[in-house]
């Protein structure tokens, strides 16, 4: 069975709750006058009628709409305070302006004017009781970054290539990238793309904020998204059967786990968290583990252990071989 479009759905919603205020304020009409004033066969008035006995603000009987139904009259009950507008607690107010700061922090994605408009409506009515807790500039908005990505949806809407500058952390370098985006996500508050690279010719995902000089090419974007496949659940791609590495990380220094996809295991009285991550490239597994080597200690596999052990040791070679030339 086809699903009913969500704009539909909607319609369906409004029309149905217009209809307790036109029956609260023509508590004598038939349904054939009411039908024919709003536009409706009488079949699927009776329809609508029926609908809304299932609408209420639980899911027991005394929790929704009654109503007496006949063709020589339709009398409202109990409308559980649908036939007219309700007032937001301050509670719900709050959690809708928290939410709508969460959408200013990914810069892009939304229309801002509107988020800001709709926090600006909220934090009025909300009124001045609440405002030093809502009132706040949401965490990292940054201006900039919302420019970035209107060049990113201006390359989605024209069909052509975005380039850009792109750092690496996996290879620890800058270089310019081609791409034909073909999808837009966040994960963990950061705004992610995922496109077709032209120079390695596969599908690669970037960070919006690791994105420099970002400007539209003048090719026409080929995304082959049919080579593509998105899980939410798994947004880069990891196998479930990719290796992993065990990492233990000061719980003072925790901070420098952030920006990875780390599992934490069930900490106990220990100062050191336990987390596993997935191997994605063992050069920049190395180069992390040794430049946060005072915070982070690799457990295992004892292979990487032994090599960040080797590294360790060829660099201290070094300082030594230094000293007495």
């Amino acid at each position: 069975m086809a699903k009913t479009p969500a704009v539909n759905r909607v319609a369906d919603l409004v029309r149905l709750l217009n209809l307790l205020p036109y029956l609260q304020s023509h508590p004598h009409n038939s349904l054939m006058e009411t039908a024919t004033d709003l536009g409706l066969s009488p079949a699927e008035m009776m329809h609508d009628l029926r609908r809304l006995h299932c609408c209420g603000y639980g899911n027991f009987h005394d929790e929704l709409v009654d109503l007496t139904i006949d063709y020589a009259q339709v009398q409202v009950l109990n409308s559980q305070g649908l036939d007219k507008p309700l007032r937001l607690t301050h509670t719900e107010a709050g959690a809708l302006l928290l939410s709508l700061e969460a959408l200013e922090a990914m810069p892009g994605l939304f229309n801002q004017e509107v988020v800001r408009s709709a926090a600006a409506k909220l934090r009025e009515i909300v009124g001045v009781t609440a405002q030093s807790v809502f009132d706040a500039p949401a965490h990292g908005y940054d201006l900039g970054a919302e420019a970035l990505m209107e060049v990113v949806r201006q390359a989605v809407d024209k069909h052509v290539r975005l380039q850009f500058n792109y750092y690496s952390q996996h290879s620890d370098s800058l270089r310019m990238r081609e791409v034909s985006v073909a999808r837009i996500f966040t994960h963990e508050r950061s705004v992610y793309i995922t496109g077709w690279d032209h120079e390695v010719q596969e599908h690669r995902t970037f960070r919006v904020d690791r994105m420099h000089d970002v400007y539209l090419g003048d090719k026409p974007a080929t995304p082959n998204e049919n080579k593509f496949k998105f899980n939410p659940a798994n947004p880069f791609g990891f196998e479930s059967d990719m290796s992993t590495v065990t990492l233990q990380v000061h719980k003072e220094d925790a901070w420098v786990l952030d920006s990875l996809p780390i599992e934490l295991e069930s900490t106990s009285d220990s100062p050191w968290l336990t987390g596993v991550i997935p191997l994605v490239s063992q050069t920049w597994l190395v180069r992390f583990a040794i430049s946060h080597a005072d915070r982070i200690k690799v457990v295992a596999p004892a292979e990487i252990v032994k090599l960040l052990a080797k590294r360790v040791q060829l660099g201290l070679n070094a300082y030594d071989t230094e000293l007495n030339n």
